[in-house]
Formats: structure tokens, C-alpha cells, sequence
């Protein structure tokens, strides 16, 4: 019974430390100085980070419009989430689209491009 006993509680620790480790949704970014090709080979999840940084960022420096603002100070992550999730969809797009955006541009100007063609940032 005692070996089982250990067992188990070795297993949930175990799950336990794993489930510690795992990074957060908006945790891992590594994509702000990176090229159009390289967020095209990037993972969704290094997509998503690496937005919902630099929407974290502008959200602090208060660069939204107040409604932007207002959304993310009422919402929190929840809407930052939302926020970013937007952004990447229309990053996947340009990154996407060779009319648009040529592969060496930078990922930080096309995400500012679209907060200003979104309406976001203030003038």
C-alpha cells in the first residue's frame, strides 16, 4: 500500500512541476525583430506571444485610443488575448501575401501598420 501511496504522489508531483513549467499563452515571443518570412515559419504560439507583448507594450505606454485602452483596462488579458489574436490573423495575411509585404520586412512595422490602419494608436 505504502509503495503505491509513493507511486501516486511521485506521478501527481511529477505532473505537477510539468504543468508549473509550461509557459503562459502570452509567454515565449521571440518574433520582434524578425522578418515577414520568419513569422511566416513561426509557430502560432510564438505568433500570439509576440503580439500580445507588443500590444501589452503599447497598452502601457498608453498609446491606444481610449476606447482600445478603456477595452483592455476593463478586460485585462482576456482582451489583450482577443486584441492580439486579431492582429496575428491580419499578420498571417500580409505575411502571406506577396502583393503586400515582401519577405524582409519587419514584423514590428507591419504590426504598427496595422494598429494604425485598425484605428488603434492615437495621432
Amino acid at each position: 500500500m505504502r509503495l503505491i501511496f509513493r507511486g501516486f504522489v511521485t506521478l501527481w508531483l511529477a505532473l505537477f512541476a510539468a504543468m508549473a513549467l509550461a509557459q503562459q499563452w502570452y509567454e515565449g515571443g521571440t518574433l520582434h525583430d524578425a522578418t515577414l518570412l520568419e513569422w511566416k515559419q513561426a509557430t502560432p504560439e510564438n505568433k500570439l506571444a509576440t503580439i500580445a507583448d507588443m500590444v501589452s507594450a503599447t497598452y502601457n505606454r498608453e498609446s491606444f485610443v481610449p476606447l482600445v485602452q478603456n477595452t483592455i483596462s476593463s478586460g485585462r488579458m482576456p482582451a489583450i488575448k482577443k486584441i492580439a489574436e486579431t492582429l496575428v490573423g491580419q499578420m498571417d495575411e500580409i505575411a502571406n501575401d506577396p502583393t503586400v509585404a515582401s519577405p524582409d520586412h519587419m514584423v514590428v512595422e507591419a504590426a504598427l501598420m496595422l494598429m494604425i490602419a485598425n484605428g488603434m494608436l492615437r495621432n
